[in-house]
């Protein structure tokens, strides 16, 4: 019986351990990205997998983002959505607040002023802001200290 209560116990906390670390299936987060800059989409792909989207639709390169749902199952689950709203585009803060308050995994705006009136509201609707950094890399760094990925 004491054997099995010590089994028991190193398992629980196994467990434990375990539900404080994203998924470790692959080797590198899988990120939806949405509108990059061409300069940190580079960065970030050199840290993570990524599918580019795009807010009109129309960008070269990028999917449409009505996709993006359909993608995330096909993918197995996307480990996060990460937004880069141009100018604090009103239009585009709206559907990235509309999104966040729907979308069950995690979501991450990467956006300057985030003390705006504007930018706020993203927070409440569930969404990660992060300010951008001074570099490209800098920026996809935070991105990934943001889901809990191991970077070098």
């Amino acid at each position: 019986q004491d054997v099995a209560d010590r089994a028991a116990a190193v398992f629980e906390e196994m467990l434990r351990l375990a539900s404080k670390l994203p998924p470790r299936w692959r080797k590198r987060p899988q990120l939806a990205v949405v509108a990059p800059p061409a300069s940190i989409l580079g960065a970030l792909g050199e840290l993570a997998s990524c599918d580019t989207f795009s807010f009109a639709g129309s960008e070269k390169g990028a999917l449409a983002w009505r996709t993006l749902p359909a993608l995330d199952r096909w993918r197995g689950g996307y480990d996060a959505v990460v937004f880069f709203p141009s100018g604090n585009s009103d239009r585009q803060l709206k559907q990235i607040e509309r999104f966040g308050a729907t979308w069950r995994g995690l979501s991450i705006a990467v956006a300057k002023g985030t003390s705006s009136p504007k930018v706020s509201k993203l927070s409440r609707a569930g969404v990660k802001v992060l300010q951008p950094a001074a570099s490209p890399a800098a920026t996809a760094k935070l991105v990934l200290e943001a889901l809990g990925f191991p970077h070098k």
